[in-house]
C-alpha cells in the first residue's frame, strides 16, 4: 500500500459498522526470515509469485521490478525499468494470464508527489523469462520480457491494488475511492465500484488491496480501518451487498494488503502496526501470526502472498517497508524486505 505521513497523525479515527470488530489474539509467533533486502530507503511496495516460485516485486520509490529467487539468498534481477516510459514509481501487480501479468506504474515521488493523472496499467510477459541459474543478478539466456502499455487512467488519483477478473483486471484508486475495470485485451477502461465501503475517513488512504476469488471481491480499506468482501458481476461490478469481514481497532491498527487462504482466512499486513494478522473467514476471529509493535520482524508490511511450488505453497511471503513512515520504537528504520513466514494454511485456488 502507498501512504503519506500524515496517515499516522489519524489511525485512530471512529467509524460506525454494520458488523462489529474480530476479537483480537495472539498466538504464539511464527518465525521471519528475511528473503531479500532491499537498498535504504527503499519503499517495498508489492509482490506476485510465478508458478516456478520466483518473485516479482515492486517499489513506489523505483521504477525497476525486480525478481526476487526465495531459494537463493540475495538472488534478484531488475527484469524492466519504467523509466523510459517516464514513470518514476510502481504499486499494484498480478498475474491475469499464466506468468503474464499487470503492473502498475506512475510518476510517484516519495513524500512530494502521488503522480495524480499518470498511473499507467503495463502487460508484462514473462514465458520464457527466469533467472540465471550461474550469476543469479541476472536473466537466463538473454531472454527478456515482452511489455505492452495498455491504458493509461487519466483521471486516476493514485492507482495501487490489482486483481485479474475475467477480461479484466480490477484496479484499486486509493485517493479516489474506486475500483476501475481495465480491458487488458483492448485497453478499455471504466469505474466498475463506487461505494462509501471504498471511500477515504480521515484520511487521504481509501481502498487498498485487492484480491478476487471466484466471483468475490475482497478489499481493504486503510482508511476506515475494514477488511470488506461483495460479489462481483462479470463486468466487474458490485452483484450484491457489501460485509464487513472485520474491523481493526486502535492507534496505527489498519489494513493493507493482504492474501486469502484455501478456507476463506485472510492473512492481512498492518502497516505500521508491524504485524501480520489472520481474520477467520466469518470475521469472529483475528489472530496475530507474526510480529509486533515494537519488533521488526514484519517492519511495516505491505502486502501478502502465499508461495506457489510443492516447497513453499504454506510459505507466506511478505513485503515491507522497514519504518520509514512509521519508525520501530519510534526511532528505527531498516531496509525495505521481501520476507517469508511459515504458516499452517495455503493460497486460495487460482489466487496468487
Amino acid at each position: 500500500m502507498v501512504r503519506l505521513p500524515l496517515i499516522l497523525a489519524a489511525l485512530g479515527a471512529a467509524l460506525v459498522l454494520p458488523a462489529a470488530a474480530a476479537d483480537a489474539t495472539t498466538s504464539a509467533l511464527a518465525s521471519v526470515s528475511t528473503v531479500y533486502s532491499f537498498p535504504s530507503g527503499s519503499f517495498v511496495e508489492n509482490l506476485a509469485v510465478r508458478a516456478n516460485g520466483e518473485i516479482l516485486v515492486t517499489r513506489t520509490t523505483s521504477a525497476e521490478l525486480v525478481l526476487v529467487d526465495p531459494r537463493r539468498p540475495g538472488c534478484a534481477a531488475v527484469v524492466y525499468n519504467f523509466t523510459a516510459a517516464g514513470l518514476s514509481g510502481m504499486t499494484g501487480i498480478a498475474e491475469y494470464a499464466p506468468d503474464v501479468f499487470a503492473v502498475l506504474a506512475g510518476d510517484y515521488h516519495f513524500g512530494k508527489s502521488v503522480g495524480v493523472g499518470s498511473w499507467t496499467v503495463f502487460s508484462v510477459d514473462l514465458r520464457g523469462v527466469r533467472l540465471s541459474k550461474v550469476g543469479c543478478r541476472a536473466l537466463a539466456g538473454g531472454n527478456l520480457p515482452r511489455v505492452r502499455k495498455v491504458a493509461l487512467v487519466k483521471e486516476s488519483q493514485l492507482l495501487n491494488g490489482l486483481a485479474p477478473h475475467g477480461r479484466y483486471v480490477l484496479a484499486s484508486d486509493t485517493f479516489a475511492g474506486l475500483v476501475y475495470r481495465v480491458d487488458m485485451a483492448e485497453g478499455a477502461y471504466a469505474v466498475a465500484i463506487n461505494s462509501t465501503y471504498l471511500s477515504k475517513l480521515a484520511t487521504p488512504h481509501g481502498v487498498n488491496g485487492i484480491r478476487v476469488v471466484g466471483d468475490t471481491l475482497y478489499f481493504a480499506n486503510s482508511g476506515q480501518s475494514i477488511l470488506v468482501k461483495v460479489p462481483l458481476a462479470a463486468d466487474g461490478s458490485a452483484a450484491g451487498p457489501y460485509t464487513v469481514v472485520a474491523h481493526n481497532e486502535g492507534p496505527a491498527a489498519h489494513y493493507d494488503d493482504f492474501a486469502v487462504d484455501a478456507e476463506g482466512g485472510i492473512y492481512a499486513v498492518t502497516a505500521s502496526a508491524n504485524t501480520l494478522v489472520r481474520v477467520s473467514a466469518d470475521g469472529r476471529t483475528q489472530t496475530v501470526v507474526a510480529g509486533n509493535w515494537n519488533s521488526t520482524d514484519i517492519a511495516e508490511g505491505t502486502s501478502a502472498a502465499f508461495g506457489r511450488t510443492a516447497c513453499d505453497s504454506h510459505v507466506l511471503y511478505v513485503t515491507t517497508v522497514g519504518g520509514l513512515l512509521g519508525p520501530i520504537n519510534g526511532t528505527v528504520i531498516i531496509p525495505g524486505a521481501l520476507v517469508s513466514i511459515e504458516t499452517d494454511s495455503r493460497g486460495a485456488a487460482g489466487l496468487y
